[in-house]
């Protein structure tokens, strides 16, 4: 069969493996820890190599340091949350989760199991459903839901991630949803191109929290060398339908990605670590500390569900 679906363990963690026998490209999950991306492996120059920077698995995840939160599962907030607290509907709720920079960080799921609950695969794609029910463990979230996530391997180097939160409660919840994946090209982001289409830029105090303002922003609306400079940003995207939202290249051996996220994550968060090997390029569906701000936060009602979308495509240009 031209697409596959697989399992391995090692050192008892087991991982998904969708692959296209076909043109040698695969993916990685890891469910047991937050529904993890760990690989995305394609062919370059007859080799396989692997565009996600992810966590060593000869080691516990849990004692890697996980302020870099490679290819966490955002949910139910996305990024920062000032402070950690928030009201909604005259409560005031606080996390109990909270980062070491006094902020409740990326949400309660990215250290949480996943459950298999569908595996697929036939000639023109493969595909595995993880779920997590969410039974209000954070004080700060009294609000139980449903996180269900679906990778799907396309040809042509072509990996969807779907998600759909589904309310489980009797009342509305705030809700909020993005990935964290970091992309690794080969040698120093410095030396990459990057592109992205922005309306504008959020911008931020000095803790990292929006301040309502929106700023004009258009310096990689077209494709433009990295180089020395910093981020950690987040941009309110212009998406059109069919044509990459973001682009990320490295011109020494062609090896680039493209962003195809729907109008479910309008907003685009990048940060590039200090040892400037990766870059994290986060789709969101709202901004940070959006359940402050209410840039961008949904409400989703009693019972019902919504679903958020995005396509990678990696290869050779």
């Amino acid at each position: 069969m031209s697409f596959t679906v697989s399992r391995t363990e090692l050192n008892n963690t087991i991982l998904i493996h969708l692959s296209d026998n076909n043109h040698s490209t695969s993916i990685s999950v890891i469910p047991d820890v937050g529904a993890m991306l760990h690989e995305f492996i394609i062919p370059v120059n007859d080799q396989p190599f692997n565009i996600i920077d992810n966590y060593q698995l000869d080691i516990p995840v849990e004692d890697q340091g996980r302020e870099y939160f490679k290819s966490a599962k955002l949910s139910p907030w996305v990024c920062r949350m000032a402070g950690g607290h928030y009201n909604f509907k005259g409560q005031v709720y606080q996390s109990i989760k909270m980062h070491s920079d006094g902020t409740a960080l990326h949400g309660l799921l990215f250290d949480q199991p996943f459950a298999i609950e569908n595996e697929f695969a036939n000639e023109s794609s493969a595909s595995v459903l993880l779920g997590h029910e969410y039974k209000c463990y954070d004080p700060g979230y009294p609000f139980q839901y449903r996180c269900q996530v679906r990778y799907t391997l396309h040809p042509q180097s072509m990996l969807e991630m779907e998600t759909v939160v589904s309310n489980l409660c009797e009342t509305e919840i705030p809700i909020a949803d993005g990935w964290h994946p970091y992309f690794r090209l080969g040698g120093r982001v410095n030396d990459w191109e990057l592109f992205y289409s922005a309306q504008s830029t959020l911008e931020f105090n000095d803790k990292l929290i929006p301040t309502g303002k929106l700023l004009p922003f258009d310096q990689y609306n077209q494709p433009k060398p990295i180089g020395e400079t910093t981020m950690d940003n987040c941009f309110l995207l212009n998406i059109t339908e069919g044509q990459p939202a973001c682009t990320l290249k490295n011109p020494a051996n062609r090896l680039k990605v493209s962003l195809y996220p729907d109008a479910s994550y309008p907003y685009l968060q990048v940060f590039i670590p200090g040892h400037r090997e990766s870059i994290a390029i986060e789709n969101l569906s709202s901004a940070p500390d959006s359940f402050n701000n209410h840039m961008g936060l949904i409400i989703l009602p009693a019972g019902e569900s919504r679903s958020f979308k995005v396509f990678y495509k990696a290869g050779l240009e």
